[in-house]
This record gives structure tokens, sequence and C-alpha cells, in this order.
């Protein structure tokens, strides 16, 4: 998946996520990722983070987990 489409998805997750819970932030998402406070934040405002493709990884995977939930429930 390419950076930048990967980038609006978190950033679309976190307004969604939001919508459901005012409470809902960025830090909340870094610990469902099991990544570093901030890293989530450098990523989303700098395109050449160094840590950013496992950012992307994890977060793709938290998708994957997600859907993977909803689909159990709904059963």
């Amino acid at each position: 998946m390419e950076s930048v489409a990967i980038r609006e998805q978190i950033l679309a997750y976190l307004k969604e996520q939001r919508e459901k819970d005012a409470n809902f932030s960025q830090s909340k998402l870094e610990q469902k990722l099991g990544i570093k406070k901030t890293y989530l934040s450098q990523y989303l405002n700098n395109p050449d983070f160094k840590y950013g493709a496992g950012i992307e990884e994890k977060f793709a995977i938290f998708l994957k987990e997600n859907k993977e939930k909803e689909e159990v429930k709904a059963q």
C-alpha cells in the first residue's frame, strides 16, 4: 500500500472513532497498535519518518483484525 493512502486511512479511522467517542485520541490508537507514544503524530506529520513502514504494517494488521472481529460478531 502507498504511504499516502495509509496516512489517509489512519486519519479517517481517527475521525470515525472520535465521532463515536470524543475521548478517542492518537495516543489511544498508538496503544492499540503497540507503538511508542508520539510515533503516530511524527508519522502523520513527517512523510520521511524512519519508523513509518512499521506503523503502516501495524495499522494494516490492526484493520484486518478489526474487520475479522466484526465479521465474527455479525455471524
